[in-house]
């Protein structure tokens, strides 16, 4: 019986293999022959920079070059092809970033909040005047699509005016759907508390069903929706002697106002509850249903004037209800 050989296949790890930890180069675009600092993330990836620009870019800079070089030799002193490397807590993500936002040609586009966030924290640490004014500029952009995470970062870069605009944009999602943002660990608990203190008071000022027209002097309706025995207005254009009406009261008194504009408000007010901006009681679909109500039915006159005066008086509430929620930013404080 002729006997089996004996293997003597072992395996081998390819040279080709990466090292864990192993220091490499970043590349393109921080990789330039003229770079004279190499910073080195704390996942091991060396960028080379320029002492210049970065000196131009932030005091934080400035003042850790002006410092004395460690002595040759000693410890602190790390080098690579006769260039100082510097150890960054950063990680090779974060300092890629970090000298984009020093590097003017290289500045990201910001556009997503996640990219702020990160731009702010960095501001703040390594004093990046430019990049803050940046940041400023896109949050108030962005403050429509995601206004709860504006206004936390709002508060952090210490922005008055972002926080204002992202807190009326914030009125546009009901309190219950205002969830926690990962910023709010970096801002203090007074701040969500005004945020929400900010929208009861907008609420309880924009107009309800208790008081449809409260809000508007009785002479400033277009006189299509008064009734023509409601008034001494002499602009009697548009009127009809519906018996569709009812009284109303307005700033300052009461008119007979016919029922197809109150409808219009019923409508209004009760979108106004889940979406409190002005451009809530401007919608087609708000409008639409108003002008095609079975108030208008029986009237000539209404249903030729209607949409006319629909939508003077939709301009009228939403410069109200935009009046209103500004005014109500004077109770929300911050200390900057």
């Amino acid at each position: 019986m002729e006997l089996g050989r004996l293997s003597t296949n072992t395996t081998t790890m390819s040279t080709d293999e990466p090292v864990p930890n192993a220091i490499r180069n970043f590349g393109k675009p921080f990789h330039a022959a003229d770079a004279d600092i190499i910073f080195r993330s704390s996942d091991n990836v060396d960028f080379r920079a320029h002492r210049t620009i970065l000196i131009h870019a932030s005091p934080f800079f400035a003042s850790m070059f002006a410092l004395p070089a460690p002595v040759a030799g000693t410890a602190g002193d790390d080098r690579k092809d006769g260039l100082t490397v510097v150890s960054m807590t950063e990680d090779e993500v974060t300092l890629r970033h970090l000298l984009c936002l020093c590097y003017t040609a290289l500045l990201p586009s910001l556009d997503t909040m996640d990219e702020l966030s990160l731009t702010i924290r960095l501001t703040h640490k390594f004093e990046l005047g430019g990049a803050t004014a940046i940041a400023k500029y896109r949050l108030l952009a962005l403050a429509v699509s995601d206004p709860v995470r504006a206004y936390a970062l709002g508060w952090i870069l210490q922005s008055k005016e972002v926080v204002h605009a992202a807190a009326k944009e914030s009125l546009a999602k009901p309190l219950l759907d205002i969830s926690a943002q990962p910023e709010y660990e970096h801002i203090p608990a007074s701040a969500i508390l005004q945020l929400l203190a900010y929208h009861h008071r907008c609420l309880r000022a924009v107009p309800n069903g208790s008081s449809l027209l409260a809000w508007a002097p009785a002479d400033s309706l277009p006189a299509a929706m008064l009734h023509p025995h409601g008034g001494n207005n002499v602009n009697n254009a548009g009127r009809c002697s519906c018996s569709s009406y009812t009284s109303a009261t307005f700033s300052g008194g009461s008119r007979n106002i016919k029922h197809w504009p109150l409808a219009y408000l019923g409508l209004a007010v009760s979108d106004l509850q889940r979406n409190v901006r002005g451009s809530t009681v401007k919608r087609f679909s708000t409008l639409q249903t108003t002008v095609t109500s079975t108030y208008l039915f029986n009237c000539s006159n209404c249903r030729a004037a209607a949409s006319a005066a629909i939508e003077t008086l939709s301009e009228s509430l939403a410069t109200h209800v935009e009046g209103v929620i500004t005014e109500a930013l004077d109770g929300l404080q911050t200390p900057f």
